[in-house]
């Protein structure tokens, strides 16, 4: 079979084979597939075509599965993944003429798994676009499960639900955290960068004060690297629940579930002197963060890498610690528009599941505290289960602990009436976060 030449279509195609197949990430999964796309504009549609189909595809699925009388579970993944990118176009996209998406998208099956499942498909595409719209309209809204809506109802009320899910007219946004030793001038290569592409712009962040969004500008690797280390991708929302930890030079912290340890970069950059514990379950996420931020933070900073698994105990850490991050497992219910995937993956016994997962490693945090120092408990989710449920339950089994209201000044932001802070799209743009800051008295 003849290779099919890289489309837009095809990188989308195949960016989602990956997600149903391998359960990956959608956007390194893209990412890997648009490398292989020069022009701005086919990447800028690839993007499109991928997002807008999972965060459709309830929708997408039942104008699909009414011509597959065998059910879509059965379809070979790369075909169902042509036909979903395909109906997406059909049902949503009115630029987009009903021949290129039908036509296309038996082309790339034929290319990659031959001439009979490509029949199929243009089949059942065929009688996809005899119903569709006159005039297709591109959705507003994610679609999700009605228990996900639920618990987003619960958690921050009916406008902050239909915040998260609202669909951005743009791609994902790209945010950057200027490092501050070097910020005046990576502001101005910014800005100059972006001048010289067509359409690009720069935006400040809202709520942290380092947070810099470029759009229009491409591949934001090659900034990065005129940068040089200037500036690191990292959401504007995570830089803001670093930014709560209020982090003093001489310190001494644990950055609990520190991941690829963006937070442990921003952490490290605050202090300029001290040290940090970074850790995680993940020996992968640990190499990573040893690669990329362990030597390049500041040198009066020591990082120290453990592999624990907190939800079972907590190995080595000794305390006190002046301050603990726990920036805890949890759904990821903030990040639905980002990740629309999730929405697939999640079912309604997670939230519960992980909320007792998440109570249960900050209670074998808090006696690594000491005596004045701070806990700072967040979730990139808004239910209620995982935010204010956690902290009623920690307060009231330790004594010790009391719920910080005060301001941060590096926050522009302030905790809402019951102490809690609630970052989201309500509020600069951000993914949704529910963060506690609790004193040891």
């Amino acid at each position: 079979m003849a290779s099919e030449p890289p489309t837009a279509r095809g990188a989308a195609v195949r960016a989602l084979v990956r997600v149903a197949k391998d359960d990956a990430w959608l956007a390194p999964s893209l990412d890997a597939e648009l490398t292989d796309l020069p022009d701005r504009r086919d990447r800028a549609f690839a993007t499109e075509l991928a997002y807008g189909t999972l965060r459709s595809v309830r929708s997408i699925d039942r104008a699909v599965a009414a011509h597959v009388p065998r059910g879509l579970a059965k379809v070979e993944p790369l075909a169902l993944a042509a036909l979903r990118v395909a109906a997406y176009q059909l049902l949503c996209l009115a630029r987009v003429p009903p021949s290129a998406a039908v036509n296309q998208s038996v082309s790339i099956v034929r290319s990659a798994r031959g001439v009979g499942l490509a029949r199929f498909v243009n089949a059942v595409l065929r009688r996809v676009a005899e119903q569709a719209p006159a005039e297709p309209v591109r959705p507003t809204r994610l679609e999700v499960e009605p228990w996900i809506e639920r618990a987003l109802v619960d958690g921050v009320g009916e406008a902050g639900a239909e915040a998260l899910l609202a669909i951005p007219t743009a791609g994902p946004p790209t945010c950057l955290r200027v490092r501050p030793d070097r910020a005046q001038e990576t502001r101005l290569a910014i800005a100059r960068y972006a001048e010289g592409i067509e359409g690009a712009a720069v935006a400040a962040g809202v709520v942290a004060p380092d947070a810099i969004l470029p759009s229009g500008i491409g591949d934001v690797r090659r900034l990065l690297a005129l940068l040089d280390g200037g500036a690191v991708v990292q959401e504007e929302g995570a830089q803001a629940i670093g930014e709560l930890v209020d982090v003093r030079a001489q310190e001494r912290v644990l950055d609990a579930c520190a991941g690829r340890g963006g937070k442990t970069w921003l952490l490290a950059d605050r202090m300029r002197e001290g040290s940090i514990d970074a850790v995680d379950v993940y020996p992968t996420k640990l190499d990573r963060l040893d690669r990329d931020v362990g030597a390049r933070v500041p040198k009066g900073v020591t990082v120290r890498t453990l592999g624990i698994d907190l939800s079972v105990g907590t190995g080595a850490l000794a305390g006190p610690y002046d301050r603990v991050l726990l920036d805890a497992p949890c759904t990821g219910l903030g990040t639905l528009v980002r990740r629309p995937e999730l929405a697939l993956r999640r079912q309604p016994e997670d939230v519960e599941r992980l909320a007792a997962i998440e109570l249960a490693i900050a209670r074998r945090l808090v006696p690594l505290v000491r005596e004045g120092g701070l806990f700072v408990y967040a979730v990139c989710s808004p239910t209620r289960a995982e935010g204010r449920d956690v902290i009623d339950r920690l307060l009231a089994e330790e004594p010790s602990l009391a719920l910080d209201r005060e301001p941060v000044a590096r926050v522009r932001a302030e905790p809402d009436a019951d102490g809690l802070w609630r970052f989201g799209p309500w509020r600069g743009g951000t993914d949704a976060y529910t963060a506690a800051r609790l004193r040891k008295r």
